[in-house]
């Protein structure tokens, strides 16, 4: 199905249903691309095949005196599980990012896979353990008891869909951090942040690895975000445009060796970096009547 098809069909629905014209609507590009360009599926199986031919090289290094065992973070929203109908029924309806809509789609645990994550997973995992560090968010729903309903629906979508898991594997955004990494985090950081971490794990995905590398080395990171490597942001604010390409520059050796980063177009860390760069006009080429 071509892009014209897609905007056109996309009209008519607006049309008929009374919503924004999709056409207008920043995600539209970004999610047809994702559902509709094999250049999509090109990159996301290129990018775990070479992820796996690392890991195979990793392990024929290992020696009797690597002690600890090995482990992958992954995270899993565009990493794993392809979220593109909830950005589809974002534009198709003219809605803006809402957590209690994103919450009913996690709730219903659609999610397909995401091309070359299965075969990936299925390769690795007799040689490591993978953790799954998510800002999927922790919070109660109404008529249940569970704190953290997310993480069952996460693991079940997971699970339905061929991904074996342990529920100990999951580390997702303001769930309680485990008592060992509480009394690391008293003992290197001080009380304050104990304390202040002890309600749950925050945004910030970095006290979440540390946390997995206390008792096993952590050999690679897979993400979407810059977010799922380093930390993005500082006292005042998300770094610039020119602190993150910093932040890739300094970590050269990492990518494509140990850290792998899949395309996501249609959200991320990098929005609040662009909007800061917008302030100041995009960088622009201009016709003339000279050329």
């Amino acid at each position: 199905m071509t892009v014209r098809i897609v905007l056109k069909f996309l009209l008519i629905v607006s049309i008929f249903t009374g919503c924004q014209t999709p056409e207008r609507n920043p995600l539209l590009q970004a999610t047809v691309w994702m559902q509709t360009a094999a250049e999509y599926e090109a990159n996301t199986i290129t990018l775990y095949r070479n992820a796996q031919l690392q890991i195979k090289q990793l392990v024929s290094k290992r020696t009797s005196k690597d002690k600890r065992p090995m482990a992958i973070i992954m995270d899993i929203d565009e990493t794993v599980l392809d979220n593109s109908p909830y950005s589809a029924y974002r534009v198709l309806y003219g809605r803006d990012y809402s957590p209690l809509e994103w919450d009913g789609w996690v709730k219903d645990r659609q999610a397909k896979l995401i091309p070359g994550s299965k075969e990936f997973i299925e390769t690795v995992k007799p040689y490591v353990r993978i953790f799954w560090v998510t800002n999927r968010t922790c919070f109660h729903r109404e008529k249940s008891d569970d704190p953290c309903p997310q993480h069952q629906d996460t693991w079940a979508n997971l699970s339905d869909l061929g991904i074996p898991t342990k529920h100990d594997d999951f580390f997702l955004r303001e769930a309680k951090p485990p008592k060992k990494c509480l009394h690391h985090f008293r003992k290197v950081y001080g009380e304050t942040l104990s304390m202040k971490l002890s309600s749950g794990w925050p945004k910030e995905k970095s006290y979440r690895r540390e946390c997995i590398g206390l008792n096993y080395d952590v050999v690679m990171l897979i993400g979407d975000d810059l977010g799922d490597f380093l930390s993005v942001t500082k006292d005042d604010g998300p770094l610039s445009v020119e602190e993150r390409r910093e932040l890739i520059n300094k970590n050269q050796n990492r990518w494509g060796t140990k850290w792998f980063m899949l395309p996501n177009p249609t959200y991320g860390s990098w929005e609040d970096a662009a909007r800061k760069a917008a302030q100041h006009g995009l960088s622009s080429w201009k016709y003339t009547t000279e050329h």
